[in-house]
């Protein structure tokens, strides 16, 4: 059965405008009905709606101008109730998309925020500082430590505090990859520059731009730095 997806028809026809809630309501949504803009803006003050211009005088300059305007898609009247409910639904369902991607985004600072750094130990004071001195500047830092004595926290951190917070975190397991994948991993390619390439791709440090790219174990792999530096 069908979600009840609420809709806003805003029209200053009231015989078209309860056809339509009629044969909307039919198919499975629920309608409000409003006869001017100023009711229709009051409403959306309450919620918001996904905009769907619908006019029987339809111009070019019109439709661009609405589309400009934050406009979801644009359609004359009269239009096939069928046109308009699949419309509707592509409509409901990037906005479903929108609001997953936005609550994926806050998990995501979330579980950051989660992995910074906590100590009470007088000897990790030092670190912290060291870490806020660095973290206001974009000099390349060396992190070096034991396995297991927290590389990568230092480094998020360091993430975190510096301005490229707002940007991508990509950590890379260099010692995972052999010196081949890991110059494509970094640098990219190019399609077919290789056995297996089949598509081109940029490489992670070309697609970070603002971001903060941890390179981990990164051994006997100056040549390849040499080679694109």
């Amino acid at each position: 059965m069908k979600n009840k997806i609420k809709l806003l028809f805003v029209d200053d026809d009231k015989t078209f405008s309860n056809v339509m809630k009629k044969e909307l309501t039919r198919m499975g949504y629920s309608v409000v009905c409003v006869d001017c803009g100023e009711k229709a803006i009051d409403t959306f003050k309450k919620r918001n709606f996904e905009v769907i211009m619908l006019t029987g005088r339809a111009t070019i300059e019109s439709a661009v101008e609405s589309m400009k305007m934050g406009a979801y898609d644009y359609i004359t009247k009269p239009c096939r109730l069928s046109e308009l409910d699949m419309l509707l639904k592509k409509a409901c369902e990037k906005r479903q998309i929108s609001k997953e991607n936005i609550s994926l985004k806050r998990l995501v600072t979330s579980k950051e925020r989660d992995k910074a750094m906590i100590s009470q130990s007088d000897k990790m004071k030092p670190v912290f500082n060291l870490i806020d001195k660095v973290a206001v500047t974009d000099s390349t830092v060396l992190i070096q430590g034991e396995s297991g004595t927290g590389k990568e926290l230092v480094a998020r951190d360091i993430h975190q505090k510096s301005k490229r917070n707002k940007y991508p975190f990509v950590a890379v397991n260099c010692a995972a990859l052999h010196d081949t994948l890991l110059e494509s991993e970094l640098f990219g390619h190019a399609k077919g520059a290789s056995l297996g390439l089949m598509r081109h791709a940029r490489g992670c440090l070309r697609l970070l731009t603002k971001g903060l790219c941890f390179l981990m174990s990164l051994v006997n792999c100056q040549q390849i730095f040499r080679q694109n530096y």
